[in-house]
Parts: C-alpha cells; sequence; structure tokens
C-alpha cells in the first residue's frame, strides 16, 4: 500500500495519523508527511490544473489526464525522484477530492472542478502568481472572448499593481 493512499483515509475514515500507521504498519512519520505535502501544494496544484484546463475551454477532465498535470506539476519540485511521481499524483487527486472538495467526480474517472467559479478564480491566480513567466501577455489574447470575462477580471484583483495590466 501508498503511504500517500493510506493518508487519504485519515481523512476519509476520520482516522488519526497513528491509528492508520498502526493498522497498516507504516511510520506515522510517512503519513504526516504525505498530509503534510497536500497541506502544503494544495493551491498551487490548483491553479496549474485550472490554467492549463480553462485554456483548452476543458470543462471535464478525464482521471488520467488529470494525474498527468498533477505529475507534471510534481516534476517541477526540488527533490522529487521520477519513480515516485504517478503513485503520488493518483494519491493527490483523491486527497484534493476526499479533503477540499475542489474537483468532483462527476462520472467513473471524469472529474471536474465542483463549479466553474473555483476553475476560474485559480486559472486568474495561476496568471497572476506566474506574470513573470509572460501569463499576463497569454491571457491578453483571449480579450475578445467572453468565456474569460471572470479571469480578467479576478486577474486584475490579484495583481499587486494592476496599472500595467489595463493600459
Amino acid at each position: 500500500l501508498r503511504v500517500q493512499t493510506l493518508a487519504i483515509d485519515v481523512h476519509q475514515a476520520g482516522m488519526t495519523p497513528d491509528q492508520v500507521a498502526a493498522e497498516y504498519d507504516v511510520p506515522e512519520a510517512r503519513i504526516v508527511e504525505a498530509l503534510a505535502f497536500y497541506a502544503a501544494h494544495q493551491a498551487e496544484i490548483d491553479a496549474h490544473i485550472a490554467a492549463e484546463t480553462f485554456e483548452k475551454n476543458q470543462y471535464f477532465i478525464a482521471e488520467r489526464d488529470l494525474t498527468q498535470m498533477i505529475e507534471k506539476f510534481i516534476e517541477h519540485l526540488p527533490g522529487v525522484r521520477e519513480e515516485e511521481v504517478e503513485p503520488d499524483s493518483i494519491a493527490i487527486l483523491k486527497g484534493i477530492e476526499a479533503q477540499h472538495g475542489i474537483f468532483v467526480e462527476r462520472a467513473k474517472g471524469v472529474y471536474s472542478f465542483a463549479h466553474l467559479t473555483f476553475q476560474e478564480y485559480f486559472t486568474a491566480k495561476y496568471i497572476a502568481e506566474n506574470a513573470a513567466q509572460r501569463t499576463l501577455e497569454g491571457l491578453l489574447t483571449h480579450w475578445e472572448d467572453y468565456r474569460w470575462r471572470e479571469v480578467f477580471l479576478l486577474t486584475a484583483s490579484l495583481l499587486d499593481n494592476a496599472d500595467d495590466f489595463f493600459s
């Protein structure tokens, strides 16, 4: 059993980390570490996925595609070994679903953000936080697309100084 999967049991079954560790004979420290990873990177993962899917006009996401997006995010984190990526991505997806409700499984193996507003907000968050990588210029290519209206407004509200954005 993967430690990350066990960590999800903590939230789904209402078990404490020490109860999960005892039941599955896994060190409690590993359970706590997996939970800490989810907590530390949750917003970044959501923003990464939202930006990628919103750009593609994709509201429903196959589990395989979603786990690949999570893998892509994890691969860029320092200290992550390649062989850890796939199991972590599946566990993280289940953790996001179980712990935060941002993603909802709409059909078997098909996910979406719980509400379009979450996808728009996290897309804007990604754009604002990655402005140095020219994400604002990418956003401006959608200025005539009504579907991007809320993303524009949210992005402007998230920028420290939106003057350049509007000029």
